[in-house]
């Protein structure tokens, strides 16, 4: 399959970004990033046994932009469950009322840090300081009836479960292991204002388009 393909191919390519430290690789999966302002971004994920990776990826340059390494003991908590937005964003009415499909979407976030973000920060649209990253399915994986297991972040959230504890029971803690949890929650996303994420979403530029029939 010519989708599969161009997914193996890109996995490959960052593959190359990994190192020693970082170990074997366990999978790969094309998700999408939810920012703390709300863009969608395509990102390539892959998990290893020490380490997740969130990559940029072009798919038409065949080419990795940007790498993020989170290592799998500094992520302490995963929460999954739906999208819940403030109920006094400006732009409930027409992006996230209760009936719109954005607000059903459901995902997985990832906890790494204690690090509380500063009010610029969370301001900031381009601030990659957040001690969270957030993803949920590949925007693509709701157009196909039976949408392949690497677009699925349900698939990618057990996979990633499985890896953080056996990464934490290598290090021989019984606190390591204990300091993990796993919840079922909403996803409280923080928008307010709404007008950008609006714009960038429906543009679909956290997307690489123009690639012809290749579905991923």
């Amino acid at each position: 399959m010519e989708a599969n393909g161009a997914f193996t191919n890109a996995v490959e390519e960052c593959k190359l970004c990994l190192d020693e430290h970082d170990g074997e690789l366990v999978g790969g999966w094309l998700l999408s990033e939810i920012d703390h302002w709300d863009h969608e971004k395509e990102r390539i994920i892959l998990i290893t046994k020490k380490a997740l990776c969130i990559v940029k990826y072009n798919f038409i340059g065949l080419k990795v932009d940007e790498v993020k390494k989170i290592p799998l003991i500094q992520c302490d908590k995963i929460q999954i469950g739906r999208f819940v937005y403030p109920k006094n964003t400006m732009m409930m009415v027409t992006s996230y009322g209760n009936n719109s499909s954005h607000s059903k979407q459901s995902g997985v976030r990832i906890c790494y840090s204690r690090h509380q973000p500063s009010f610029f920060q969370r301001w900031n649209p381009l601030s990659d300081e957040m001690p969270y990253i957030t993803l949920t399915s590949h925007i693509q994986s709701a157009l196909v009836d039976s949408p392949p297991e690497i677009v699925q972040h349900g698939v990618f959230s057990r996979a990633l479960i499985q890896a953080i504890t056996e990464a934490r029971e290598a290090e021989h803690n019984q606190d390591a292991l204990s300091s993990f949890e796993v919840v079922e929650t909403d996803l409280q996303i923080d928008v307010y204002l709404g007008l950008s994420a609006l714009v960038f979403n429906q543009s679909k530029l956290g997307f690489c388009k123009d690639r012809g029939n290749v579905f991923f």
